[in-house]
């Protein structure tokens, strides 16, 4: 309705006319500008729907193993987790994540569970130890709390400058 109004009394071409003439518009169409949804945040690189589109597909098919893989892993026998019930939470997670990543962040990566860190949850904590699943989760949460709060604060600056180099090196390198 606003727009329809503007276009009629001819206010949003007379705008454009002044910004076109100061030289804010490199464009000679009368179209209005935006911007463009498929550039990064402080990138000069543009790209296509094309592009974005296939990029998208290629890291769902790279990391879609993680969807059958982390149920199968959790709802092992002995853990008490059903596979239905950690597929629907891997599926969605991913699924909210990956978009705040990418429309919020505006970064261009998709977040899934660690293959290494849920055989650590399941297999170490939950049947090694006799933890109960629900108290797992807990230490889980606990422990990103900390991560969160030591990464906010000078403590983790502090915590890397007392690891040798060499040692931050290898440790680099092995994670990959």
């Amino acid at each position: 309705m606003i727009l329809s109004l503007g276009i009629r009394s001819g206010f949003i071409q007379r705008e454009f006319q002044k910004r076109r003439q100061v030289g804010q518009f490199r464009s000679r169409s009368t179209r209005i500008p935006c911007q463009n949804p498929y550039r990064m945040q402080n990138s000069s690189a543009s790209s296509t729907f094309k592009q974005e589109w296939v990029g998208g597909v290629t890291t769902f098919l790279t990391m879609s193993y993680i969807l059958i893989v982390n149920p199968a892993i959790l709802s092992t026998p002995g853990t008490g987790l059903t596979f239905s019930g950690v597929m629907t939470g891997t599926v969605v997670l991913s699924f909210l994540m990956t978009l705040f990543m990418g429309l919020y962040a505006k970064l261009p990566f998709g977040v899934a569970p660690g293959m290494g860190i849920n055989a650590f949850f399941t297999f170490s904590l939950i049947l090694g130890h006799k933890i109960p699943w629900q108290i797992a989760l807990g230490m889980v949460f606990w422990a990103g709390v900390l991560f969160v709060l030591t990464s906010i604060t000078p403590v983790r600056a502090a915590l890397v400058r007392a690891i040798p180099d060499q040692l931050r090196k290898a440790a680099a390198t092995g994670i990959g």
